[in-house]
């Protein structure tokens, strides 16, 4: 999946919240809200690979001032396009799905030269750069930590750029710390494609509308089986919350534990411990500091019940760790 399945299942956590705010809303429209969500999460990803691109891209117009100078510094005169040139970056902006959705999604207008100027320089500053540089023909290993390092050490401690993804993305501050874990995983994948196609000299295209129809595919899903099985949910919770006073339980708790269950019962292919695993982390970041503990607890006797019963039915890669 091109987006984590964390970072879906938040956004139907987060449509399902509402849903519970306004219970008369269709479900249609938290369908449609969610798709949203998922494709803003989308955008944002691919804007961050643009970004990087882009200032890359920069050397190449900074090296034209520098070479057009009359009277060139020593430094103008060690001015070099390496990073543009970066077969990562060239596999990107190369690439024809990623010139289709920055077009589609309308994201080359966005920002400003100037920039990718100020990031460029701030790279140019740094020994990491000017290491890279030193060899025109770098493993492939060195041109993908050059792109992480610009994206971590450049553009991700940049108060500019900071201020630019928040005034231009509303979800950036929910989503900063996922969108950076999946554009490190992005990275790595078509570090190892280029390197694949370097061996086997067959290209291909980058698969990112594959991926995205993995992700919502699943969130849609997710959503159909919680909103539609809510009752039955529901009804295996409240028996384990005999000792609970259901007035101070916290309503994202009860609404993360009616979607791990949805899980179990429903999504043969995810195994249970995964799906324990991550829903406790959200509740540790959304809801209360006991929260993933609580949670926990009370889904592990769930589980228990419903696997002496029969009624946890899981295949292929759902089998891993049951």
């Amino acid at each position: 999946m091109l987006l984590s399945r964390r970072n879906v299942r938040i956004k139907v956590m987060q449509v399902l919240y509402t849903h519970e705010q306004s219970p008369d809303i269709p479900y249609t429209t938290l369908e449609k809200s969610l798709k949203e969500r998922v494709n803003n999460s989308f955008r944002l990803l691919i804007y961050n690979l643009y970004l990087i691109t882009k200032t890359a891209e920069y050397s190449v117009e900074d090296a034209g001032h520098k070479s057009s100078k009359h009277l060139p510094t020593e430094a103008d005169a060690k001015f070099s396009v390496h990073i543009y040139h970066n077969p990562i970056i060239q596999k990107i902006v190369l690439d024809e799905n990623f010139k289709r959705i920055i077009r589609e999604q309308k994201l080359s207008y966005i920002p400003n030269t100037d920039y990718f100027r100020s990031w460029f320089k701030a790279l140019e500053d740094t020994s990491a750069y000017k290491n890279y540089i030193q060899s025109e023909n770098s493993p492939i290993e060195e041109d993908k930590r050059l792109i992480l390092f610009l994206f971590r050490k450049v553009l991700l401690l940049s108060e500019l750029f900071t201020q630019h993804v928040e005034d231009s993305f509303t979800t950036w501050n929910d989503d900063s710390i996922i969108i950076e874990n999946q554009l490190v995983i992005l990275i790595d994948k078509i570090s190892t494609q280029v390197e694949n196609e370097i061996i086997n000299g067959n290209k291909k295209t980058i698969k990112f509308p594959e991926l995205m129809n993995d992700e919502h595919e699943f969130s849609s899903e997710l959503l159909n089986r919680v909103y539609y099985n809510e009752k039955h949910l529901g009804e295996l919770i409240t028996p384990k919350l005999e000792n609970w006073d259901k007035e101070r339980l916290a309503q994202i708790d009860l609404m993360l534990m009616k979607m791990a269950l949805a899980e179990m019962l429903y999504f043969p292919n995810i195994p249970l411990k995964a799906t324990i695993n991550e829903y406790i982390d959200i509740a540790k970041n959304y809801s209360t500091p006991k929260s993933g503990e609580f949670i926990n607890g009370i889904l592990d006797k769930i589980m228990k019940e419903l696997k002496e019963a029969g009624l946890l039915k899981k295949e292929g890669r759902g089998l891993i760790e049951n």
